[in-house]
């Protein structure tokens, strides 16, 4: 007798459920699955709020503000003479990465920073 034969009820050989069996147990796993799901969605309610606050945060700064603040921090170092300027990311492609201090407008835009010789 192999598995296959055991239509109705547990096959003796295997401890499976047969055929006639496991349509009844997939009626039932079915509306347990749904009652399950009924019961999580205040879970996957508060899951889904979190990823679009996450993703309101995470917005991208204008290019000018955030180059005032790395202003800031150069100058917060005690560095006087030096340049920023932000150019477009294929121009930071021919730049010395080490050069790129900041990126904006979506990664479209790059902010390099040169310290000037005195």
């Amino acid at each position: 007798m192999n598995d296959l034969s055991c239509g109705s009820g547990l096959c003796p050989r295997s401890g499976h459920l047969g055929a006639a069996s496991s349509a009844n147990t997939s009626v039932v796993g079915a509306s347990l699955f749904a009652a399950r799901a009924r019961s999580h969605r205040g879970v996957w309610l508060a899951f889904g709020l979190l990823i679009a606050a996450g993703n309101a945060l995470a917005a991208p700064k204008a290019c000018e503000d955030l180059k005032s603040e790395i202003e800031a921090k150069i100058q917060a170092q005690g560095v006087t003479s030096y340049t920023l300027e932000i150019i477009t990311a294929e121009e930071a492609k021919s730049q010395d990465p080490a050069m790129i201090v900041g990126s904006c407008n979506f990664g479209r835009m790059k902010i390099i920073y040169q310290k000037n010789d005195r």
